[in-house]
This record gives C-alpha cells, structure tokens and sequence, in this order.
C-alpha cells in the first residue's frame, strides 16, 4: 500500500463516521482467512500470547468498550481479567 494511502483518524472521527453509516458490516458470506501463530509472530510491533491465552473474537456493546477503554491503554488486557474473575467465580459456585 503506497504510504500516501494511509490514513489516521482519532475514535471520535471513527465514531462519526460510524454514525454517518461510513462502515459497513461484512456479509454473512464474506471469505475469511485464517493468520497461524506465524502471521503473529512475524507482526511488527506483536505481543507473545500469553501462556494458555486464546484469541477470540467476542461482540460487545460499544458502551462496553467505551467503559473499558476510558484512560486505560490496555483495556482489552483488564476485559480479560475480569472474564476471568467472572470464570472462576462461576466455576467456585459450581463445585
């Protein structure tokens, strides 16, 4: 991609483009493409995964994400340790 193609927005530019429908979801049957452990780790600038992490793709209410990522950089990183208080809590009831 040629450098003059590259564009930046802030979240609140994002977010109105969202809102003007500038984003379109994919179709149902779009192709997808499976990027193995090497495509991550070859990525620039790509964190390790943590030992016994998974990658998964989750929908949240942007209200939710909104709510994390408020001041904190690594949001997805404290989503994640409260999925798994929320886990243990569940699995301590459980027994």
């Amino acid at each position: 991609m040629a450098e003059e193609d590259i564009r930046r927005y802030s979240i609140e530019e994002l977010r109105e483009k969202n809102k003007r429908g500038a984003f379109k979801p994919a179709p149902v049957d779009a192709p997808t493409i499976d990027l193995d452990e090497e495509f991550w780790t070859q990525l620039e600038g790509a964190r390790p995964l943590p030992a016994g992490s998974e990658v998964v793709e989750l929908v949240l209410p942007q209200s939710t994400v909104e709510g994390f990522a408020q001041g904190n950089a690594d949001y997805q990183t404290e989503m994640a340790r409260v999925l798994d208080a929320y886990a243990a809590s569940r699995a301590k009831k459980a027994s």
